[in-house]
């Protein structure tokens, strides 16, 4: 979620902590326990009193609106900018789901017309490299370009039943070029008819006409008829059926002209993570080809091409790595009988594909070439993205993330400021209920920690570097430590001899406890700078970033009842007293805590459920378990009996 994005207002249920189907008196119960601690009346001091109200004025919205049956529909429909915006329900609708449903559907809508949009303009560049130099050794080797196909189109959508294209198209192949325009329109007849026509200007002209119609719901049929100067009519028919819910096959038939007939059968069929496909051509060019596309993982896939035919055989095999909705990237080696070996790079972002077919040799039985085209690629890829791509993206992530903090720094001081009062408002409570449940054995968070957690991660890794490097270099400091103060010491006994041996005179007498004050304090100067810069730093700090994470322990210590701890799912935990918005990027949740004389913690993601207990695991790591232990100590010592825990059973 982006920082202070609009519409990333704390949710109402995050901050009375009740789920979305609470009722009435779920939510009057949770008002009136966080009105206990921040009611302004219940605070005498005046500094406690200025930071209840506003947290006051935060829960006292939200019973408003969470206890108005009508207010809360709306919310649940709209959220707070129809509230805001006076939205209502109306008569005639029902019940809140199809409020939901006609929401989601408008604005289903609305992306799906803008993807559209983003969509209209497409094009293919295609340049075929001759690299057979390099491939064996010869550096010195000019590349030739082989061919080079550029072809661009344009969807302009006039009405919502009108459509026009205007599609260009050039290709050389050696010193022989070629290329055409294509002028088209379409028009939407009804649900189940469209109509298509288009002009061909070029080397092969010709003019065309496409009628499709949806004959049921699972199968579509198309007519094409064409005619060209140079070949008279010609006709075309395409039909396609949807066979079961994951398979489909689609059949071509070209009638004429009688020199272009062919047929051609594909049966797709679709899994939970491939797609394989298989085509039958009959004609001029016969063949039998396959592909078959594997998903490695959501972003990685695996692609399989082979053909064989009268035009010979060819197989290639390729990744192809998903960057985002609208990039991708795929390498390949292609082995052709007739053409030889060639790595294919492919780069597709936005409707615009960028294609470059490298000949690496002519002889397809030449298999140094191959195996290096098919091993060396996928290496190289894989070393590129972790050691090059990986630590670039992460770098790229962490700069756009301090450019959004340092540009909201005083909206982030202020969120952390009024997340740490509400904080300091639940303490007490919050330390009565930890002792409670140390008492009983129940359920005590000693650590919890909400925002980035691999930067406070990095900070605690940093944090326990240095004070291992400390302890290490203990001896070696106090050493040097001796030497200095004996080195003092022999200065000040040699300033005092100096002062016994001189005589009574003036100036003597006026310098010499300057030397006395400047060897006396030989240390102040350091402690002063040290003083000095560590108040520095402290006014920076000041005025310096929070960090991407809080301290929440008491914040989630106050929630915990009768030996247990439940967040609700679907909402951000944001809005949760004494938590709030300091991070740019996936926030989760760190909560160690101990149960029953036992240490356990937990990870949770900023809209996923939370019961505790039950969902923790138990500490592994020695360091950890050490400080959630001395912590434990430190925190509930005086309250509780010299009854030690267990710590033999971690």
């Amino acid at each position: 979620m982006a920082l202070f994005e609009e519409g990333t207002d704390p949710s109402y249920y995050a901050i009375l902590n009740v789920p979305k189907d609470a009722s009435y008196e779920d939510i009057k119960r949770a008002y009136r326990g966080l009105a206990q601690v921040f009611h302004p009346d219940k605070h005498l001091d005046d500094d406690l009193r200025d930071k209840a109200q506003e947290a006051f004025a935060k829960l006292q919205e939200a019973y408003e609106v969470l206890s108005d049956p009508q207010k809360r529909d709306v919310y649940d429909v709209y959220g707070k900018e129809g509230l805001n915006a006076g939205m209502s329900l109306g008569t005639k609708l029902k019940n809140t789901d199809e409020l939901r449903k006609e929401w989601e559907a408008f604005k289903a809508q609305q992306r799906a017309a803008r993807e559209e949009a983003a969509a209209s303009h497409r094009g293919i560049y295609i340049c075929r490299v001759d690299g057979r130099g390099w491939a064996h050794g010869d550096w010195a080797a000019v590349p030739q370009i082989r061919m080079v196909v550029v072809q661009n189109s344009l969807d302009v959508s006039v009405t919502d039943a009108d459509v026009l294209l205007l599609q260009g198209q050039a290709a050389l192949r050696g010193n022989q070029g070629s290329g055409s325009v294509v002028a088209g329109y379409k028009r939407v007849l009804s649900p189940n008819d469209e109509l298509e026509a288009h002009a061909v200007l070029g080397l092969r002209s010709l003019l065309q006409l496409t009628s499709t119609r949806r004959l049921g719901h699972y199968t579509t049929a198309a007519a094409t008829g064409s005619y060209s100067w140079d070949q008279g009519m010609g006709l075309q028919l395409t039909t396609s059926r949807q066979l079961t819910h994951s398979s489909s096959a689609s059949l071509t038939w070209v009638v004429g002209p009688p020199n272009a007939s062919s047929m051609g059968v594909s049966v797709s069929h679709r899994g939970s993570k491939y797609v394989i496909t298989g085509k039958i051509d009959l004609g001029l060019v016969t063949s039998l080809s396959s592909r078959l596309t594997y998903l490695l993982n959501d972003n990685l896939s695996l692609k399989v091409t082979g053909r064989i035919g009268t035009s010979g055989v060819d197989a290639e095999l390729g990744l192809a790595r998903k960057f985002s909705p609208t990039s991708s990237l795929y390498a390949g080696s292609a082995v052709s009988l007739q053409g030889g070996t060639a790595f294919k790079v492919r780069y597709s972002r936005a409707g615009q594909v960028f294609e470059f077919p490298i000949l690496l040799t002519g002889d397809c039985r030449d298999w140094e070439v191959l195996a290096a085209a098919s091993i060396v690629p996928p290496l190289a890829s894989f070393l590129l993205m972790r050691y090059v791509v990986g630590p670039l993206k992460r770098w790229q992530r962490r700069r756009a993330e301090t450019a959004a903090r340092s540009e909201h720094a005083e909206q982030l001081r202020r969120e952390a400021n009024r997340a740490a009062a509400e904080r300091a408002l639940l303490q007490p409570v919050a330390r009565r209920k930890a002792a409670a449940e140390a008492a009983a054995g129940g359920l005590v968070i000693l650590e919890a920690v909400y925002g980035l957690l691999h930067e406070y991660r990095l900070v605690r890794a940093q944090q326990g570097q240095s004070s291992s490097s400390e302890a290490a270099a203990g001896p070696q400091r106090d050493q040097q430590r001796q030497q200095q103060q004996e080195l003092h010491r022999k200065q000040e006994q040699q300033a005092k001899a100096q002062q016994q041996a001189s005589s009574s005179s003036s100036s003597s007498s006026q310098e010499q406890p300057q030397m006395n004050g400047s060897s006396s304090s030989s240390g102040g100067p350091a402690a002063d700078a040290a003083a000095g810069s560590s108040s520095s730093s402290s006014s920076e700090g000041d005025l310096a970033l929070p960090p991407p994470w809080l301290d929440v322990t008491d914040a989630l210590q106050y929630l915990v009842s009768g030996g247990k701890l439940e967040l609700h799912g679907g909402v951000s935990k944001l809005g949760l007293m004494g938590f709030a918005d300091v991070a740019e990027g996936d926030k989760e949740l760190y909560v160690a805590y101990c149960y029953k004389q036992r240490l356990f913690e937990k990870v949770v993601g900023d809209a996923d459920l939370l019961r505790l207990p039950g969902a923790g695991e138990p500490v592994c790591e020695p360091d950890v378990a050490d400080r959630l232990w001395a912590k434990y100590r430190s925190m509930y010592q005086q309250q509780q009996q010299p009854q030690q825990p267990q710590e033999e059973a971690q």
